[in-house]
Order: structure tokens, then sequence, then C-alpha cells
């Protein structure tokens, strides 16, 4: 029973941490030659359709940014009330606020795939039942210990089921801000958990992790 009981629980965990994955890294390059030192004020970019999803990501990577230390500067805030940034305009507010990174993120390609949900068990502890309004004793596992014992934990499956689902392949490249060189590249996909805030959290912690990891920030 304790075996049956574990190998169940096992089934759960699995099914729950495949649930929860949203965003993947799929590859990433760093520059081989770079021998600089982490990045501290980054100037995030975010080249995106809709302007409020925009300022959504660049808000999201700045607050992830400073929990590693990192100034993160969304490029909305910076120029107002503009679609496409000048390069002069730009480069003159790098150098002018000592901004060493750039980063850029883009959306490379938008599909939708059908995904496989498998099936889900879930073990439930029912507790005693003597308050039940049905006597206890018409029940006829309560007249022998164990099969009380074996009948206190039910299994409830969820069938496996498909369903379509919305993937989003990012790319993001950092750049240094002293002469806009490609120091480090990623390519992400995410699948759409339904919230945009959820779907900016998955994606942004990837990549942080990847530059912390790095050693880029």
């Amino acid at each position: 029973m304790k075996n049956h009981l574990l190998f169940l629980f096992g089934l759960v965990l699995l099914t729950l941490t495949w649930g929860c994955s949203a965003s993947t890294l799929e590859a990433q390059w760093k520059d081989p030659d770079y021998q600089g030192p982490r990045f501290g004020k980054v100037l995030v970019v975010g080249v995106m359709e809709n302007d409020l999803i925009r300022k959504l990501f660049e808000d999201g990577f700045g607050e992830d940014l400073r929990r590693y230390g990192v100034t993160g500067l969304a490029s909305y805030r910076m120029f107002p009330d503009v679609k496409r940034l000048d390069k002069d305009v730009v480069e003159g507010k790098v150098h002018g606020l000592d901004i060493d990174g750039i980063l850029i993120t883009r959306m490379v390609k938008r599909e939708t795939v059908e995904v496989t949900h498998p099936e889900r068990v879930r073990v439930i502890d029912q507790g005693p039942s003597y308050y039940s309004p049905r006597p206890y004793w018409h029940t006829p596992y309560y007249d022998h210990w164990y099969r009380y014992y074996d009948r206190s934990y039910e299994v409830i499956r969820t069938p496996a089921r498909t369903s379509q689902v919305e993937v989003f392949t990012m790319e993001t490249n950092l750049y240094r801000g002293s002469d806009g060189k490609l120091v480090w590249s990623a390519r992400t996909e995410t699948f759409d958990q339904g919230k945009v805030s959820d779907n900016i959290e998955g994606l942004v912690g990837i990549l942080t992790r990847s530059l912390d990891e790095n050693g880029l920030i």
C-alpha cells in the first residue's frame, strides 16, 4: 500500500511540474571573447506591436534585473510616445547616462500547436466517516482495520486530453552600450498561459537566470 501511494504521489508531482513550465530556453550564445565586467545598467527594449504588452514586458524585465543588483531602464519611459527609436537619440542617452548594456527582445514566430495533457492522478485522504449521515456500520469496509485503512484513500483520475495553445518564439540580444557590439543572444519558447503577466514573468525569469549564469549580470 505504501509503495502504491508513493508511486501515485510521484505521478502527481510530475504532472504539476509539467503544467507549470511555460517558458523554455531553446538556445543561447555568448561572445567567447567578451572578458568585460558584469553589466550594471541596462536599457530594456521590447519590440512589440502592442504598446501595453511592451510596457509590461519592459517594466517586468527591469524589476527582475533589480533582484540581481542591476538597474533596468524601460525604453518607453526614456523615450515616451516614440514608436521607432532613433539611433542617434538612443546612443546619446546611453553615453550620457553611462548605460553599459542594451537588451532587445523581439518575437520571431507565433504559432498554434496541439498539446497533449497526460492523465492526472490525485490521491485524497477522505478521513473518517463515522459521523456521516449514513450509519457507518452499513459500510462493509468498517468491519476490518485494513479494509478501512485502504479505503481512507481515494484515487481520482482525469483522463489524458489534447488542446491547442499558442507558442511564442522570442529572440533576446544583449549589446554593449559603449560600441553596440553583440555580447549574448538567446532564443526562447513561451506557451501561452492565458495571462500576459504570467507569460512575461516566465520569460523574464529564464532570461535573467541565463544572464546571471553567464556572468553578464
